[in-house]
């Protein structure tokens, strides 16, 4: 068994294991979907991406993921302003922005531990429900979401529905 320990990332301690990540997930993004991801995958200052998501963290987070103390996955997620204030959803949604876990790590449950970590924090963040998008050409990701993870697809989004009591 493999021992996963899920971090909260503080930047900018172990600014070295996210930006891999980040890499492997746009490599990743490149060869699923080579046609888009020109325009939406390139390269950028991360540094001064983190800076801004850390100075305004209110209502997101990113948790790392370590197997034996290697770095192995990320998870970003956020509550949807726009989502919550809209007089057409009168609930509050937090979403799974991204997740990502390296090749050699995956199949070993890292996965389904950042998933598990996003509803708890999303759970405590008085969420009534969190999204998930991805790509309709990973079925990987859509066995996982709604087969595993308890998620139910709805068109292009799939949601799982929180404990939160609100």
């Amino acid at each position: 068994m493999k021992n996963i320990i899920i971090k909260e990332y503080q930047y900018p301690e172990n600014f070295s294991d996210l930006e891999l990540l980040i890499s492997g997930h746009q490599q990743f993004i490149r060869e699923l979907e080579p046609h888009i991801a020109i325009s939406f995958v390139h390269k950028f200052d991360l540094k001064k991406y983190l800076s801004i998501f850390f100075e305004h963290k209110l209502n997101k987070v990113i948790y790392i993921a370590y197997v034996n103390n290697d770095v192995a996955g990320y998870v970003s997620n956020y509550i949807n302003i726009l989502n919550n204030i809209s007089v057409y959803r009168q609930h509050r949604f937090a979403v799974l922005n991204e997740l990502f876990v390296l090749e050699k790590f995956r199949q070993v449950g890292v996965a389904s531990e950042l998933i598990e970590q996003s509803k708890k924090w999303a759970n405590a963040e008085k969420c009534e429900y969190l999204n998930v998008g991805y790509s309709y050409k990973n079925n990987v990701a859509d066995r996982l979401y709604n087969k595993k993870a308890g998620f139910i697809k709805t068109g292009q989004l799939s949601i799982y529905k929180l404990n939160s009591k609100i």
